[in-house]
């Protein structure tokens, strides 16, 4: 019988582990899709939008366009919390008309000097941002309650290509504050795990 030897790979001469019943004894390290972004690519941001309810009708809370030729935008989730009640609601296809306040987007990697490339608003105390809504898709709505955070889990599903849009909107009281974080990276357009 030949006498099989599996090296680590990494040129330290140890050889791979086998345990009593004759099994690899594997070690592995996990990196979350994230923490892999963050640490390795430096490009997973957080992006913080609010906005006072001006009166009781839908207020855009925020609004986010990819302008990076090339790069797909992969969010992940987004926070939201509120003091009053509120109805959530997401949309694709809106386009910016006038109004609202830029948007605090930072690295997750505080090291890093990467930023992403976008046009994005928030309504801020205003709650002025107006938005067009001739061609949009519907992502439906939710109730949220006041004091509670609300997490919204994409889980890396929303992928936002070049060019397109993706918006959440507010509907509770006059005075009510809003404020959502959104946690993002970006990849090469079309890119495919």
């Amino acid at each position: 019988m030949t006498d099989f030897r599996l090296k680590d790979g990494t040129g330290t001469g140890e050889m791979a582990k086998v345990d009593d019943h004759g099994r690899l004894a594997v070690n592995a390290i996990q990196v979350s899709h994230e923490q892999h972004h963050s640490t390795y690519h430096e490009d997973l941001f957080t992006g913080s939008f609010e906005v006072v309810l001006p009166d009781g009708l839908e207020t855009n809370l925020l609004f986010y366009k990819n302008t990076n030729p090339g790069r797909d935008y992969e969010f992940y989730g987004a926070r939201l919390s509120c003091n009053a009640n509120i109805k959530l609601g997401a949309y694709s296809g809106r386009t910016y008309s006038t109004g609202g306040s830029a948007p605090k987007i930072n690295n997750m990697n505080l090291g890093s000097g990467n930023v992403p490339v976008y046009e994005g608003y928030e309504g801020g105390d205003a709650g002025d941002l107006a938005l067009l809504t001739s061609d949009e898709e519907d992502f439906g709505s939710t109730y949220i309650g006041p004091y509670v955070p609300y997490v919204v889990d994409f889980k890396g599903g929303l992928i936002l290509p070049p060019n397109k849009t993706f918006c959440m909107t507010a509907t509770g009281s006059a005075a009510t504050s809003v404020s959502v974080t959104l946690l993002f990276s970006r990849h090469s357009a079309g890119y495919k795990l």
